[in-house]
């Protein structure tokens, strides 16, 4: 069987397109969304196992829906809509990872995207651009993570 880390070169490469359209066009292809949660599945059962899939998908969707839920607050109370926040290919690519992730590590990511997206949103935010691409900044993160995994395992 193969390590972990090369199973997630599957939806390594489905993520490419995603990041590509969403820096160019702030939108995600469904094609492409729908591609790449089928490789993070089969990735997921592949490395984790049929229970252990299971308990990692359930607990970062749980998760998804807490983080969700307390974002929707914040947007409420700030008076903002959080459908005009939050875009639906946003919600369904971080849907799309729950399988990829033990819950601990999933958090991890979590903090270290959106800590991604608020750099680039910091950085470009003279240029009068107010939308981020959580998505593509997402995607590099991800990116990121497979590439250290990767480098781990070469060197040991």
């Amino acid at each position: 069987m193969l390590p972990a880390t090369y199973l997630y070169l599957l939806p390594a490469v489905a993520v490419f397109p995603l990041i590509r359209d969403d820096f160019r066009m702030r939108r995600v292809g469904t094609a492409w969304l729908v591609f790449f949660g089928i490789t993070g599945v089969v990735a997921g059962l592949l490395t984790f196992g049929g229970a252990a899939f299971l308990r990692n998908t359930v607990l970062n969707i749980l998760f998804l829906l807490f983080s969700g839920a307390v974002l929707a607050l914040y947007f409420r109370m700030r008076g903002r809509l959080f459908r005009r926040s939050v875009g639906c290919g946003d919600l369904l690519f971080l849907l799309c990872l729950t399988p990829l992730f033990p819950p601990v590590r999933f958090l991890y990511f979590l903090i270290v995207s959106c800590l991604a997206a608020l750099l680039w949103w910091i950085a470009t935010c003279r240029l009068r651009r107010y939308t981020i691409p959580f998505v593509a900044t997402t995607g590099i993160v991800f990116m990121g993570d497979i590439l250290i995994h990767l480098l781990r395992l070469w060197l040991h």
